[in-house]
């Protein structure tokens, strides 16, 4: 498989992909038939997370949770890589990662890895990751979404994580939680969206404790529920032939699974 070629046929598809596919929440409808070519979504992925734009990040971290067969390192170098000190400069404080929902991206990738049985101790190493840098003072708003989904899929060391991020939630001053867009959407299943007393991580906290299940699917059951409430797209005629070029060029690259 040409690299190059991959490349190129996708930098097209990448300058409308975000406001086409993934702003609408559509995204399942471009990634799933990229992820079956798992070698040419794995170099869309790494080629994105180099650009000097977030909406790019995220459609790498997005993409990577649809990839059939992807390599066991891929999600731990996309994070490592965003939240290091080698990170693409796109103008913006890397401070304010939360506010552009990168962190809840990941939470989601992981989460899906989990679900379906990839690389889980790679997907469970990741989340941990998010909820231990919140507890050291980071400020993801997902790290409550990170947690949700350890204590589901039974994550080695999860009651002693959750004892920790209990002890922290209870130390938090009330406020006015700032949602990020993944416990917007997470609400029907939690049962609230701004609790009136407390943090999103208190409550979360409380009821992960109570071994509420309810809470304990909500992550899960967005994702399927992601997965399966998908629009129709209408492209432009020349998103369309950007679209089908790149097709062909992924058919050309891996036969087999394009057929499939």
């Amino acid at each position: 498989m040409s690299h190059s070629s991959v490349i190129a046929a996708w930098i097209p598809v990448s300058r409308w992909a975000w406001d086409a596919y993934f702003k609408a929440g559509n995204d399942v409808l471009l990634c799933r038939k990229l992820g079956t070519c798992a070698q040419a979504a794995e170099t869309i992925c790494r080629f994105a997370v180099t650009q000097p734009d977030h909406l790019q990040w995220k459609i790498a971290v997005i993409l990577a949770g649809y990839i059939q067969k992807p390599p066991p390192n891929l999600l731990a170098n996309l994070f490592d890589f965003l939240t290091g000190q080698d990170a693409p400069s796109s103008g913006f404080d890397f401070d304010q990662l939360a506010t552009t929902g990168l962190m809840e991206d990941f939470v989601y990738t992981a989460s899906r890895w989990c679900r379906q049985g990839i690389h889980p101790e790679v997907a469970q190493g990741v989340l941990q990751t998010i909820v231990e840098q919140w507890l050291a003072g980071q400020s993801w708003n997902c790290a409550g979404a990170a947690m949700i989904s350890l204590c589901f899929h039974d994550a080695p060391g999860w009651p002693d994580l959750l004892e920790r991020f209990t002890r922290k939630a209870a130390e938090q001053k009330p406020s006015k939680p700032q949602l990020g867009n993944f416990f917007r959407p997470l609400g029907q299943f939690f049962g609230m969206y701004l609790p009136p007393v407390g943090t999103p991580e208190a409550r979360v906290a409380e009821r992960l404790l109570a071994r509420d299940q309810s809470l304990l699917k909500s992550v899960d059951e967005w994702l399927c529920q992601q997965e399966s409430v998908c629009q129709q797209v209408l492209l432009t005629p020349q998103e369309q032939t950007d679209l089908d070029h790149l097709w062909q060029v992924l058919a050309e690259a891996e036969p087999k699974e394009m057929s499939g």
